[in-house]
């Protein structure tokens, strides 16, 4: 009959509101636990990734400095084999200048000599 329709829909109310007061109960703290541990693991997370991206920066930096200093120490190098190659030729240059006179010296002391030596 309807009233025993209406008792029995009373009673599944006050089923359905124990059972959402127990889960409510066991569950909203385990969720809000959870809740609260994904915000301290994004937060590791983001704390993280701060820290590597200064530290990738860094070292970025510290390797782009080194790389400078050795392309300078290579300019440096090669300015200096050219000055040095160029300081050489004319060394030898006037060596070989020195030597022709003396040479040119010695010839016509000889040539006097053998002259001499005629006579």
């Amino acid at each position: 009959t309807l009233s025993e329709l209406l008792i029995m829909l009373k009673q599944k109310e006050v089923c359905n509101d124990v059972v959402d007061k127990v889960v409510a109960d066991e569950c909203t703290a385990p969720l809000d636990a959870r809740k609260a541990e994904q915000v301290e693991v994004a937060d590791n997370v983001i704390r993280f990734l701060e820290r590597n991206t200064t530290h990738v920066h860094e070292v970025s930096v510290r390797l782009g400095t080194f790389y400078l200093c050795v392309a300078k120490i290579l300019e440096m190098h090669a300015k200096h084999d050219i000055e040095l190659d160029d300081k050489t030729e004319e060394e030898l240059d006037d060596a070989v200048d020195r030597f022709k006179t003396a040479d040119d010296q010695r010839i016509a002391d000889i040539a006097k000599w053998e002259n001499a030596l005629r006579l």
